[in-house]
């Protein structure tokens, strides 16, 4: 009997610190991109009702998305964001990234919203060597 407890605890304590039901809602947490600039698809779990874009996380929003041409569209600077809207919310973005004329690493945030109240943002970092 003791010994199914403390196998028990010990199983619950590794899923405790191990599992996570939506991590992110499914969205990297990072994503990284070469000197040349590019374009990634990306599919996450939760459905993209809003965008917005961030200098910093603790910072207001620089840019907000706009709802046109059946996309969520959102750039700023060197970043442009797009999410499907055919009448139903898409759960995939599209990230297109210019190509990078300075000698330094830059970095900026995509913000998606996770609930009509707004109470829990994703943040996925977007690094460009």
């Amino acid at each position: 009997m003791k010994n199914s407890r403390l196998l028990f605890l010990l199983a619950l304590a590794l899923c405790v610190f191990s599992c996570e039901v939506y991590p992110d809602g499914g969205f990297p947490r990072e994503i990284t991109f070469p000197k040349e600039g590019g374009e990634k698809t990306v599919v996450g779990e939760e459905q993209i009702t809003r965008l917005y874009i961030y200098e910093d996380i603790y910072e207001r929003a620089v840019a907000i998305d706009d709802l046109s041409d059946n996309e969520l569209k959102i750039s700023y600077d060197w970043l442009t964001v797009n999410s499907p809207f055919n009448g139903n919310y898409s759960s995939d973005l599209t990230i297109s990234v210019e190509p990078n004329t300075a000698n330094e690493q830059r970095v900026l945030f995509i913000g998606i919203p996770t609930s009509w109240d707004y109470t829990k943002t994703i943040y996925i970092g977007i690094k460009q060597e």
